[in-house]
């Protein structure tokens, strides 16, 4: 009995260094879905890192369905940024708020839920790249924990979007012509998380604190994604996303019917697991997309 009681111990201990080990950003970010117990995210992909990019309307060349392509060189065909012909800003976003809107149960408040502390690699590499390149190799002493006010769940209305393209003629030339031809991918719904703030903890010496600091000063500048820095009075720092970061993505095909005719029909999902990689790879390397 006394065997058996040690070997479940021991097991037990073994399975919670595994938990331990498994975190990432990624399971993070499922978690905190799996909170907000009325949006079904299952059908959705997780991002690995933050994003506030490749959101809704982001169009794709097929090759993202496929393994082995380079993001950078594919580049995409457009996103809901610059879709557009020389129109005002006041109608890009009338047109957006018409195409993109909120799905049910709409915008979830999160009440202060956060994560579990995450080592600083985990959720954003390249500062854990630079400051191994000042000489700080023990990341296991800055930690974040991630924050948002709420998460919003958001798909294209396809009847909107159609009097955009075929109507109003409120796009360019370029995203009309995909647009007849059917031959790309692009995400359809997307999940993001508002007010999202990323706390930066070290345990370190203030040395390396100067190093941190340095760090995410440089990554706010030179990332791709919109994010603000923030000192807090207790000597932690705080990454804020100025816009909604992108969390779960749902990509699909572009409708085989008329767009006007879609309706409510929920179109098959695309499953892109190097897609992810490589947007987790430009986050990581500061390297932004351009549009053919």
């Amino acid at each position: 009995m006394r065997r058996m009681h040690c070997l479940a111990l021991l097991l037990a201990v073994f399975f919670m260094a595994s938990r331990g080990s498994a975190q990432t950003y990624a399971t993070e970010m499922r978690n905190l879905l799996s909170q907000g117990h009325k949006i079904d995210f299952h059908k959705y992909q997780i991002l690995l890192v933050p994003t506030t990019n490749f959101a809704i309307g982001t169009m794709y060349p097929l090759d993202v369905t496929q393994k082995g392509f380079d993001l950078v060189k594919l580049g995409i065909f457009g996103d809901s940024s610059n879709w557009w012909t020389t129109i005002s800003e006041n109608d890009k976003r009338a047109a957006l708020r018409a195409i993109v809107r909120p799905t049910q149960p709409g915008t979830i408040e999160l009440h202060g839920l956060q994560t579990r502390p995450l080592d600083l690699g985990k959720v954003f590499p390249q500062i854990t790249a630079a400051l191994a390149a000042d000489g700080q190799k023990n990341n296991s002493e800055v930690q974040v924990v991630i924050s948002a006010s709420s998460l919003q769940s958001r798909t294209i209305d396809w009847l909107e979007l159609d009097d955009a393209v075929y109507m109003e003629h409120l796009v360019r030339p370029s995203i009309i012509e995909h647009a007849d031809k059917g031959d790309f991918a692009m995400t359809t719904g997307d999940l993001v998380l508002n007010d999202f703030e990323a706390h930066v903890i070290s345990k370190g010496s203030p040395e390396l604190k100067k190093q941190i600091e340095a760090a995410l000063n440089a990554f706010v500048h030179h990332s791709p994604s919109s994010f603000d820095l923030r000192t807090n009075s207790d000597g932690s720092y705080t990454l804020a996303g100025k816009l909604p970061v992108v969390v779960a993505v749902y990509i699909t095909r572009p409708p085989t019917m008329k767009w006007a005719e879609l309706g409510d029909r929920q179109l098959k999902p695309l499953v892109t697991p190097y897609l992810l990689s490589e947007i987790a790879k430009m986050e990581r390397l500061g390297t932004s997309v351009s549009s053919k």
